[in-house]
């Protein structure tokens, strides 16, 4: 899904990096030049302790080598996708690994990068997918709340979007106008839409992102 990127919006210091690679070498470069850009960051020698201990529903980047022991790259980002992770990832990869790379930015993959990194397009490439990673913490949020929606809820939210009178969704669910005005106002509320075009906007960000709203 494209991302929102706008440079001139983005505060570099909320940017979080996380580096995960089997190479010391590469993470102490990483997080020296993370650390000149002014970005939090963390290093990751283990893939498996990345995947333990960080709650893939943040807002946050991951640079990632693609070839690693006991997780690579590529199994790292099919696991992230599997969950619906909400970060911007960016995988290094080496001289002929470009096909494998491709075949994850279909997963989802912010970009790849080949090794040696050139530390600019580095820098510019983490703040795209840091705008990917709110974009996508934005939709995640809003599928949280979509799934907390009562059957009821879900039914006149389903013609809310499809452009369904007041009138024709009371007789669509049985109930009456003053009813369904006081469901509109409350799914309104919940999304924090103060528009029925904010509404159907963002259901048309989580069809395009998730696929999974069979109205």
């Amino acid at each position: 899904m494209p991302c929102s990127y706008s440079c001139g919006e983005i505060a570099l210091s909320d940017i979080f990096v996380h580096i995960v690679d089997d190479e010391q070498s590469v993470l102490r470069a990483c997080s020296f030049l993370m650390g000149s850009y002014g970005y939090k960051h963390k290093i990751w020698s283990d893939p498996r302790e990345f995947v333990n201990c960080v709650d893939p529903h943040t807002k946050a980047v991951l640079v990632t080598d693609l070839r690693m022991p006991h997780i690579n790259g590529e199994h790292l980002v099919e696991h992230l996708c599997s969950v619906q992770s909400c970060l911007g990832i960016i995988v290094l990869t080496g001289h002929g690994e470009v096909n494998t790379a491709v075949k994850l930015l279909k997963n989802g993959v912010v970009d790849f990068l080949q090794k040696p990194v050139d530390a600019e397009i580095l820098n510019e490439c983490i703040k795209t997918a840091w705008q990917c990673s709110l974009d996508s913490y934005r939709d995640w949020l809003n599928l949280q709340i979509y799934h907390d929606l009562n059957a009821k809820e879900k039914k006149i939210y389903s013609l809310m979007v499809g452009g369904s009178s007041n009138k024709d969704m009371a007789k669509e669910v049985n109930l009456s106008v003053r009813s369904i005005e006081v469901y509109r106002s409350n799914i309104m509320e919940k999304f924090s839409c103060n528009h029925l075009t904010n509404l159907v906007r963002i259901n048309d960000q989580l069809q395009e992102r998730y696929k999974l709203l069979n109205f």
